[in-house]
């Protein structure tokens, strides 16, 4: 994730463009709409590396609570009371497992288990799991398929991980099932 001064950064780079490409040519005044796109994809990454009650997160909110109003401050300086500003998200989140009282599961222990399908010798250099989030796993499909592993095989080896003697996974659903192995 960026530090904070690389999102500080990012965000007085586009105050600077809005003024420059906008207000400073007064394309503001010409009267045809304006546009502009400011996505805050700080937040949504900090809550899926590191929790949506982490101190990461809340880091990545006040930093964005910041950068829009320094946005609304430029917006009121340059139009007054002349434009919209809609704010969205993209999806909400579950608590941090030592909130909620789960149960946390190591992302290291999901990539040991699942790839114990593979040789021994492979297993050093490879991974059948390319990317993991705390809410997907993406396959590394070409592994699989030169090792003769199929999705089930997968699925089964996630669904016999436990924690505390528990599973820890209820079911697992696999997209793109039509890929041929």
């Amino acid at each position: 994730m960026a530090g904070n001064d690389e999102l500080e950064e990012k965000g007085e780079f586009l105050r600077r463009m809005i003024q420059k490409q906008i207000f400073d040519k007064n394309l503001h005044r010409d009267g045809k709409t304006d546009l502009v796109f400011y996505n805050l994809k700080a937040i949504d990454a900090a809550g899926h590396l590191y929790g949506w009650e982490s101190l990461e997160v809340k880091e990545a909110f006040r930093k964005a609570d910041e950068d829009i109003r320094k946005l609304i401050e430029l917006m009121d300086k340059n139009l007054k009371d002349k434009y919209i500003l809609a704010l969205a998200a993209d999806h909400g989140c579950a608590p941090m497992p030592e909130i909620s009282g789960g149960k946390r599961l190591d992302m290291k222990d999901i990539f040991l288990i699942v790839d114990s399908l593979l040789p021994e010798e492979l297993r050093k250099s490879q991974s059948l799991i390319s990317y993991a989030t705390t809410g997907q796993i993406s396959l590394n499909r070409k592994l699989l398929k030169s090792q003769g592993i199929n999705l089930s095989a997968i699925r089964e080896k996630i669904l016999s991980i436990k924690v505390d003697g528990e599973p820890f996974f209820k079911d697992v659903i696999i997209s793109n099932k039509d890929i041929d192995f």
